[in-house]
Order: C-alpha cells, then structure tokens, then sequence
C-alpha cells in the first residue's frame, strides 16, 4: 500500500517513488526541486500527557491541514513517519518554497489544535526547507533534515530554510 493508514495521505514508500520521479522530471527540465521536512512540535510529550488516541487524532488534522496548504497538482506530502512528514514541490525555487512552509506554519498554527504543553497552547509545527537543482538532489533529503534541526532546536513553530548558500529562518 502507499497510503499511510492512520492519515490517509501518501506513506513513506509513496515518497520514495515521488521522489525518484519528481527528481527525474526536474532534471529532464532543468528545474530546481524543493523538499520541506516537517516535525509535529513536542509530539511525544503530547502522547504522555494526552494519550495516543488524542495523538492519533492530532496527526490526523495536521495532515489534512498540511496537504492542504499545497496549491499545484505537482506538490506532494507524506507521512515521512511517526509525526514527521515530507513534501515535495517540484519547480520550487527557494523562495517558493518558503511561502509553502509559511503557509503550512500559518494553517496549523491557525486550526487552535489545543495543546497545554504547546507553544501558544497549541499544536505547531517545524519545518525544515532545502532547495536543490536535479543534479544536486541526492542530499535534498539530509539537507531539509538538516534545517528542521535548526529550526527545532532555534525555538520551533518556525522554517528554515536552506539553498545554494543561501539560509533564512522565520518564526
């Protein structure tokens, strides 16, 4: 299967063959090809203190928010694992890129999933944004991976970004 059961969007099987083909498409076009890693913020901490039930129901909403938030057929989510998912936004320069991990912050942000251990409250998310042209692709992955950390470890409910020597953070 190449959905997530709990979620209902894409699974982490799905992405590898999205990735390998949205790589190849950019490539073929001369594109560049962004990927944001995305982290439920403090998500073990929800799960001791409000149960995996409420947990599972939690991800639930973020996923449906995250997806949608994404605009063009070609953009794609998944559930990366456990309370982590991945989109894919094919011809997405860097700036690009950040509108979507704004847009995502804002969505999630915005649906009060209440959380007392949360910031503000809430549930929120961190994201981790990497941009790459099709070339440079085979650490896009680790790079996004790279800027969630920092953006988690920076206060999270934020994105950083990551491209061609170029890094911005926002909260």
């Amino acid at each position: 299967s190449l959905l997530d059961e709990l979620t209902g969007i894409p699974n982490r099987r799905a992405f590898d063959q999205a990735f390998a083909e949205r790589v190849r498409e950019a490539a073929r076009d001369g594109k560049p090809i962004s990927a944001l890693m995305i982290d439920v913020d403090l998500f073990k901490t929800f799960n001791d203190t409000r149960g995996h039930p409420e947990g599972d129901i939690a991800l639930k909403a973020v996923a449906r928010l995250l997806a949608g938030a994404l605009r063009r057929p070609a953009d794609f989510i998944a559930r990366y694992g456990g309370e982590e998912f991945i989109a894919l936004l094919p011809n997405a320069p860097l700036d690009g890129a950040q509108v979507v991990a704004r847009r995502m912050n804002r969505a999630i942000h915005d649906a009060l999933l209440e959380y007392d251990h949360g910031i503000d409250g809430r549930v929120t998310v961190s994201i981790g944004v990497a941009t790459a042209m099709a070339a440079d692709a085979g650490d896009l992955v680790r790079h996004a991976d790279q800027a969630l950390y920092v953006a988690k470890s920076t206060g999270r409910n934020r994105y950083v970004a990551i491209g061609d020597a170029e890094v911005a953070v926002a909260g």
